[in-house]
């Protein structure tokens, strides 16, 4: 199934967190949720989780917390698979990043995502067939 992005984590951690630690990243974040046709990995839902159960980032009660992962899991998630690592792996090698971040890619490319945002990667990169695309940079519009 083709989606139209792939959301790395911290765009759903800007939407889930509250509003008035980063209110502009919040407002973006919300927005990009609102369209259709995202993807995101089990990964990015792990990683998700691990952040709003850390008492030093959330303060998100655990009923919260199960609502955000529920709606997170209504997109498109790829499931990490031992070809997908393998995918990541030659990402890694390929163009010398972290792996997990080369498993973001790898599964974004499995998806047929176009653009993937994230404030992690390269505002701009191209990466095989996918966009890395920062929406909290001013020339965000510029890469879409």
């Amino acid at each position: 199934m083709m989606s139209a992005c792939f959301l790395d984590t911290n765009i759903l951690l800007y939407a889930a967190f509250d509003k008035n630690l980063e209110p502009k990243k919040n407002e973006i974040a919300s927005e990009i949720l609102k369209r259709p046709g995202h993807a995101i990995s089990t990964q990015v839902l792990l990683e998700f989780h691990n952040n709003l159960v850390n008492p030093r980032k959330s303060n998100l009660s655990e009923a919260t917390i199960d609502q955000w992962l529920n709606f997170a899991a209504e997109y498109e998630v790829i499931t990490m698979t031992p070809d997908l690592v393998f995918a990541a792996i030659e990402i890694t090698r390929r163009y010398k990043i972290h792996t997990f971040d080369s498993a973001l890619l790898a599964a974004a490319h499995k998806a047929e995502a176009t653009i993937m945002y994230s404030e992690d990667l390269n505002h701009g990169q191209i990466y095989g067939t996918v966009r890395v695309c920062n929406p909290f940079k001013e020339d965000f519009l510029a890469f879409q």
